[in-house]
């Protein structure tokens, strides 16, 4: 699945034949963080999909903190989104 230039940071499965793969890639001398849905393909290989985003290194710490306040407003609800989360 990685080549040379890519480095698999995390995989976060959400099926069996779904999962969130974050990875730093490399192109032109320039790194980014991305974040993408792979799918298992017919062919038992894993595919990257359409749905993700990619960022500069820089523009995480904006993400982080995005997922953080997320996390904390989604700890506050009651299960069902009522609560805190609004």
């Amino acid at each position: 699945m990685s080549g040379p230039d890519e480095r698999v940071i995390a995989e976060l499965y959400k099926r069996r034949r779904e999962k969130l793969t974050v990875m730093l890639r490399q192109q032109d001398g320039i790194v980014r963080c991305d974040v993408r849905v792979f799918v298992m393909a017919a062919a038992g290989r894993w595919r990257p999909t359409r749905h993700g985003i990619t960022l500069e290194p820089g523009r995480l710490g904006e993400l982080i903190a995005a997922l953080r306040l997320a996390y904390v407003k989604a700890s506050r609800t009651d299960g069902n989104g009522r609560g805190d989360a609004a």
